[in-house]
């Protein structure tokens, strides 16, 4: 759903406005209970979440933000012009080039922490750190580059070759963001040679053994131990001891690189106790804040738009409900084995990334040990219980909405409901449709129609391996898998309602008078030609052909005995195999017949109950045919002028034979419909049938032309006769 689950209740009560005043008869056995919308006392309680505290989650617009400053010498503050802008840990890598003035601008993703990199000729790559972690529309920061004559000039002033391979550290150490004076530190983590501090003039003070004024030190050959290299963002802590202290500084170092950084001081004091082990970390108040400082639901939300919703994983729903979800995915929150956990592991910055983004600059990042120690101490929720996660979703609120938000409405719209079912409908309209016409399974919720053709889709081989999904032909594969949020969604529904339900007690009744030659274009808008063709024969029956030909196939007693018992359509396959509501009768293809009020089942049903009287044996004559191209609009391409194909239909009364001839060249020597052209290139059924036949021009729905195809089909089986 696009809306945010806190927003429903406000919803939900505009809606409900909107259809009190309608009456309602609920699915259930003949004369059964009827909601009556005027009563509000009749009427079914609206879900409503209890009062609660609810953190922002921080969802900002496209997921992404513009960063922009100047880049400036480190030393000096001038702008540097030229330099090139490239990010470390964000996937795909973003850069840009500063102008005359220094400045820059790049889009990132929000709620990130990354390095960048600077570089220009004769200055060494410099490597800075930015944290957007607050979701901001934009972020503003400058960033730095050292010039290397300056670099080579300290290590000459230090006595110090700096080794390939490995990296330099320069930082400043600050009070209030300003240079401090009098602050020894340290580095741990790396060999090193240092630290040297700069003078008041950021030039090298052999001397020193403190900062100056500057506030600047320096350290040469940071490199892994025992080897002259540097593993490419190894992790490395700045400290301040004596007179001033810092929490220690995380930074990385890179590979002939040189990391410039800030380590912020304070005088006197010490590093603060340990948290109390026995605390129990509560995830609404301590652990939800880290996602919403990240933005993390600016990719990961509940909304088809959002960059991440396919994954499921949602950021921008109540505690409980992120709760739920993160914890019943054990790769996600692994207690096992905390630290392999993807809520960890993901965000946290690499080079290569595995994530489009950052949040956790190392594993010594405060946000990242709050997590890891949560998940360590089991992933507990918190002091209190949370909410029941259980309460069933509501259809109104919760189910309704995704037939527009997942476009189900482009098909089963009011004017083309396919299937019957119009989900522009009015919510409880939808809602008595679905619980009245057998889309439900009170048995197997999960394997309703509701859930299983959207699932199944257009793609047969996908349940054709699961004995408890009957396959029905689906325009599109709405739900990829069975773990897409808005199906759990739905089969929530389903198993709470359909015990409520009573078996279905349909009154129906068969048409009278019915004609088979009248109704064979029922069998080529279910398509079923796909498989009972004259080339496929699928069990030996045909049902593509003249109306005669059909029924010869239909009553075939010896091949197909039990497709058509003459006054019993309910012990007849041709009646029951395609009808979904005859689940217990196999059928190799599609169910596309939702139930026995259909017009398939009340018109063919009544041909079988009315006898199965044979149709007359004719064909179709060439002067039934021809009126059809101009009646179909194919002689606007195909005529004396275009002749696209080198085909002309247009009827000459003089000459009909010269559009005889054209015709039957484009007809099958065996008459097999399908091999056609003069079918196949014009015609094309709902789904598969003939879409794959390329035709410059339109191709005309058989559910819309039945009567030109059921002509063109029966005259081409009958032989193809000529003019008269």
């Amino acid at each position: 759903m696009m809306l945010p689950t806190r927003n429903l209740n406000v919803v939900r009560t505009s809606i409900t406005t909107a259809v009190l005043g309608t009456t309602l008869a609920l699915a259930g056995c003949p004369g059964g209970a009827v909601i009556d919308y005027e009563n509000l006392d009749n009427q079914r309680d609206l879900r409503d979440f209890p009062a609660r505290q609810y953190v922002d989650p921080g969802v900002v617009p496209n997921g992404t933000s513009a960063f922009t400053g100047q880049v400036k010498n480190y030393l000096t503050a001038a702008p540097v012009d030229g330099v090139a802008v490239a990010t470390q840990g964000i996937t795909p890598p973003v850069s840009g080039t500063s102008d005359g003035a220094g400045s820059f601008e790049i889009t990132v993703p929000v709620g990130s922490v990354f390095w960048v990199q600077t570089y220009k000729s004769g200055y060494a790559y410099t490597y800075d750190y930015v944290n957007m972690g607050a979701p901001a529309p934009s972020y503003e920061q400058n960033l730095y580059i050292v010039n290397q004559t300056d670099i080579d000039a300290m290590a000459t002033a230090f006595g110090k070759t700096q080794y390939p391979g490995c990296g330099v550290v320069l930082a400043t150490a600050k009070v209030a963001n300003n240079p401090q004076s009098n602050v020894t530190v340290g580095l741990t983590g790396k060999d090193y040679e240092g630290p040297y501090y700069l003078g008041p003039d950021n030039t090298a003070d052999p001397n020193a053994n403190y900062t100056s004024t500057s506030g600047r030190f320096i350290f040469f050959n940071v490199c892994d131990t025992g080897l002259q290299t540097v593993t490419n963002g190894a992790i490395v802590q700045l400290t301040a001891d004596g007179e001033y202290y810092a929490s220690p500084k995380n930074i990385q170092v890179f590979t002939n690189g040189l990391t410039v950084a800030t380590l912020t001081v304070q005088a006197g004091g010490g590093p603060e106790p340990e948290p109390d082990p026995d605390n129990v970390i509560d995830f609404p108040t301590q652990i939800m804040p880290i996602f919403a400082k990240f933005a993390c639901a600016g990719c990961h939300a509940d909304d088809p738009n959002a960059a991440a919703y396919g994954t499921g994983l949602f950021f921008n729903e109540y505690p409980e409900e992120v709760y739920y979800n993160l914890t019943n995915r054990p790769q996600v929150v692994n207690v096992q084995y905390p630290d392999q956990s993807y809520l960890l592991t993901k965000p946290l910055y690499e080079d290569p990334p595995d994530h489009p983004n950052a949040s956790f600059p190392d594993t010594y990042d405060p946000d990242y040990l709050q997590v890891l120690q949560w998940i360590e101490s089991g992933a507990p929720y918190g002091v209190y219980p949370p909410p029941d996660p259980n309460v069933p979703p509501d259809f109104l609120a919760d189910v309704y909405p995704i037939f527009q938000n997942r476009n189900c409405t482009t098909c089963h719209d009011a004017a083309n409901p396919d299937g019957g079912l119009n989900l522009q409908q009015p919510a409880y309209q939808v809602q008595q449709y679905i619980e009245q016409n057998a889309l439900i399974n009170i048995d197997y919720p999960e394997y309703s129609s509701l859930l299983n053709n959207p699932y199944c889709g257009d793609n047969p081989a996908k349940c054709a391996n699961d004995a408890n999904r009957n396959y029905e032909t689906h325009g599109t594969e709405v739900f990829v898998t069975t773990d897409d949020p808005d199906y759990q969604t739905i089969k929530r529904w389903l198993e709470y309602r359909a015990p409520q339900l009573e078996p279905l007690v349909v009154d129906y009744e068969y048409a009278e008078n019915v004609y088979l030659e009248d109704q064979i274009y029922r069998f080529f808008n279910l398509e079923c030609n796909r498989c009972h063709s004259q080339q496929i024969a699928e069990s030996g029956l045909v049902l593509e052909g003249t109306p005669y030909q059909i029924y010869q196939s239909v009553t075939d007693a010896v091949n197909n005995g039990q497709v058509v018992y003459a006054g019993d359509a309910e012990q007849s396959y041709l009646y029951t195999k395609p009808n979904y509501y005859y689940q217990d009768v196999i059928h190799s293809g599609p169910k596309d017949v939702p139930d026995r009020l259909d017009n398939y089942a009340k018109y063919i049903g009544g041909w079988i109950q009315e006898g199965a009287a044979p149709p007359p044996d004719v064909v179709p004559t060439f002067a039934e045919i021809y009126p059809l191209f101009n009646q179909m609009g194919c002689t606007g391409c195909h005529n004396a002028n275009d002749n696209d194909g080198n085909l002309n239909l247009e009827y000459d009364a003089a000459n009909p034979q010269a559009l005889y001839d054209q015709v039957r060249a484009r007809v099958d020597n065996n008459y097999y419909i399908a091999a056609s052209s003069i079918i196949y290139k014009p015609f094309a059924g709902n789904n598969y049938l003939y879409v794959d036949q390329i035709h410059s021009g339109n191709k005309r729905l058989i559910g819309n032309y039945y009567n030109e195809y059921t002509l063109l089909q029966s005259w081409i089986a009958g032989g193809a006769p000529g003019p008269q």
